[in-house]
């Protein structure tokens, strides 16, 4: 697709939810099953805390904007997870961050 990565990042943020509290220790995020196909069925990701869902969600956007532009194979996933374990020490980092780690695979 010819879209831009702004764009892709805007378009995808649509499709997952926001971080919500679902009890004292635990944080779901709603979002597509396949990122491909982000208007599909829905599945969640469930954290321990309002950081990990944050970083999931993050990086679900990120892997939704990349799939949107049409680069997200197995070289930008492997990016992508080198990226973040690289980072792991404290943030992910941000969705743009995760997204142009994709890129330059």
């Amino acid at each position: 697709m010819n879209i831009s990565k702004t764009q892709a990042i805007k378009a995808a943020r649509k499709f997952v939810s926001n971080c919500k509290r679902i009890s004292s220790t635990n944080y779901i995020v709603y979002g597509p099953f396949d990122v491909h196909n982000p208007s599909g069925p829905t599945t969640e990701h469930q954290a321990d805390s309002y950081t990990k869902a944050l970083a999931d969600r993050t990086q679900w956007v990120a892997r939704i904007a990349l799939a949107m532009m049409g680069r997200l194979n197995d070289q930008a996933e492997y990016a992508i997870w080198c990226y973040i374990d690289k980072c792991y020490g404290g943030s992910t980092g941000t969705v743009a961050d995760i997204v142009d780690a994709g890129l330059q695979a």
